[in-house]
């Protein structure tokens, strides 16, 4: 398998759904992307919490309002072969407050998780990629998507560069099609800074154009070497910039569920 390859089967695409309990009868409000990573020999679906809670963004502050995710499958639903074979993913975990009133975390604000359990209901399959001259085929339609190992993990430096999969430009046209235009983005380098003292700064070769990026929040940054090293949080149009979450940081997010989770177990055995 080459990098390309690697690269395209391990960023998962989503569609956020209207808020409420009943997922069939949800509405697709946005799309976004994600990644499943195995890490302590557990599997955590990560992705921006800005995905899950579009509203808090607009006013710094929690609405109570929790959009759901489904990860697209790219096979039929069995049950229903017009439809769109989703996973809804439940239980995601993500930090609390986003008004400073904890400014050593506020790292952390636009970021969530949850964990994934096996077998999943569906099986997960990549959508074609072809290559820049629109025929060669890099990945072909309906293989196996993956998820990215701990062991993969590597820190960003200035000398590599970087690459950001994913799709864009996502419709659903006649109640039941989807289209989308799948985009492979590299030559990115690293600068070197922080933006808010938060998230790493990346440069892209040419200018942002909104359009262009919609739909890639959360997907997973790579270096040349296929080393995961962060998670796009957001593009700064009419500029070059990217703001990346560093896998770090994300590491840091999950032990510290890990360690609550078995801190509170002790307590419920200790009664």
């Amino acid at each position: 398998m080459t990098l390309l390859e690697y690269f395209w089967k391990s960023s998962h695409q989503i569609v956020i759904l209207s808020p409420g309990e009943n997922n069939e009868n949800s509405d697709i409000v946005g799309w976004g992307s994600g990644f499943i990573l195995k890490y302590k020999e557990r599997f955590f679906f990560i992705t921006c919490d800005h995905n899950l809670h579009m509203d808090d963004y607009d006013n710094e502050q929690r609405t109570g309002i929790d959009y759901n995710i489904g990860l697209i499958c790219n096979c039929k639903h069995p049950n229903e072969m017009l439809s769109m074979g989703l996973i809804t993913i439940p239980g995601f975990y993500y930090f609390e407050y986003l008004d400073g009133m904890y400014p050593e975390l506020l790292d952390l604000k636009d970021l969530a998780f949850a964990e994934i359990k096996f077998p999943l209901p569906l099986p997960i399959y990549t959508n074609r990629l072809l290559d820049f001259d629109g025929e060669t085929i890099i990945v072909a339609e309906g293989e196996t998507k993956l998820f990215i190992d701990e062991s993969s993990i590597g820190i960003p430096n200035t000398n590599d560069e970087y690459i950001i999969t994913g799709c864009i430009r996502n419709e659903i046209c006649n109640g039941i099609r989807m289209n989308r235009q799948n985009t492979f983005r590299d030559q990115i380098v690293y600068t070197g800074e922080k933006y808010c003292n938060s998230y790493l700064v990346f440069e892209n070769p040419t200018q942002v154009v909104y359009d262009d990026w919609k739909g890639l929040s959360g997907s997973p940054v790579f270096n040349n070497n296929g080393n995961l090293i962060g998670m796009l949080n957001r593009v700064v149009e009419e500029t070059s910039h990217l703001y990346v979450t560093p896998i770090q940081t994300i590491l840091r997010f999950i032990d510290y569920t890990i360690n609550h989770e078995k801190y509170m177990i002790s307590l419920e055995e200790s009664k």
